[in-house]
């Protein structure tokens, strides 16, 4: 589990800084995921060591957000980090298993941590 401190410079690392740098922002795939759940025991896909050259990050919108969305080998989302607000500021953490989410963190208060946790 990584420690808050860790957490926060990750965040920092895949804040959203507008569509014509995301290219040049865009944090590696081995990078988002290193980024874990808070809570224990969520039960997610994480490739193997050698298929992570084969998975992509790349921003997308996602429900009319922009968000970093780390897909797999076979294209199947792992990961996405998003941001709901509009402030550039990554504040949704989401990571799924055979392709559907299977937990999400929330930051609702611009803590720049989760507040929220849904399973």
């Amino acid at each position: 589990m990584f420690s808050p401190l860790v957490r926060l410079l990750a965040l920092v690392c895949l804040t959203l800084v507008g569509p014509a740098s995301l290219v040049m922002a865009a944090p590696s795939v081995a990078d988002a995921l290193k980024l874990q759940p808070f809570q224990p025991d969520v039960d997610y896909d994480t490739p193997s060591a050698d298929q992570i050259e084969n998975c992509t990050i790349k921003a997308e919108k996602v429900n009319g957000a922009t968000a970093w969305v780390v897909r797999g080998p076979q294209n199947e989302v792992l990961r996405q980090f998003g941001d709901s607000n509009g402030d550039n500021v990554v504040d949704v953490w989401s990571y799924f298993r055979d392709g559907l989410e299977v937990y999400r963190e929330i930051d609702s208060n611009d803590s720049n941590k989760p507040d929220q946790f849904r399973w």
